[in-house]
């Protein structure tokens, strides 16, 4: 557990303590998974407020552009940056 919870600014501690909070303490079985061994999750991307916004900052020589483009057209942004970067 703690090579989990201290890289992600957890105290290791925390984990066994939310699971006895949820009913979840330990089970007579628990799977022991070889060292190394990859497990896949799914993890649900951070919301992002609707009027949030890209924000670049373009240099080329003494000519500096700040430009914010909305989250919403990202793909619109994405085709103007390789358009700018030609």
């Amino acid at each position: 557990m703690a090579q989990v919870a201290l890289p992600n600014g957890l105290n290791a501690n925390l984990v066994p303590k939310w699971r006895r909070q949820s009913g979840h303490g330990r089970t007579a079985v628990q799977p022991q998974l070889a060292s190394g061994t990859f497990i896949s999750l799914t993890l649900a991307p951070e919301p992002t407020p609707a009027d949030a916004d890209i924000r670049l900052e373009l240099r080329r020589g003494p000519v500096a552009m700040s430009v914010s483009w909305p989250v919403a057209a990202a793909a619109h942004c994405a085709a103007w940056v390789r358009e700018v970067l030609k």
